[in-house]
């Protein structure tokens, strides 16, 4: 299947792109054109604070991307209750 037609089609889906590897530079500018591209809406997994600095250092911007940070104390509770 040729490039722009998955493209097509995940835009017509409205699809969200979950990223476990938030936290590397390639990835965020990913992100970043997948937004810029509107072909979906992309969620970067990982310490918030370390996935805005990587993005300021390769210009990036994180407009309309998702962070969920899994280190956060408040998620890190509920992650841990959700595994027991």
């Amino acid at each position: 299947m040729p490039c722009w037609e998955w493209k097509k089609k995940i835009r017509r889906a409205s699809a969200r792109v979950v990223f476990p590897e938030g936290e590397n530079d390639r990835i965020i500018l990913a992100a970043s054109r997948i937004v810029q591209e509107e072909i979906a809406r992309p969620i970067l997994l990982g310490r918030a604070d370390t996935i805005r600095k990587l993005a300021a250092g390769v210009g990036a911007d994180l407009k309309d991307i998702s962070i969920v940070d899994l280190f956060a104390p408040s998620k890190l509770d509920q992650y841990a209750k959700q595994y027991r």
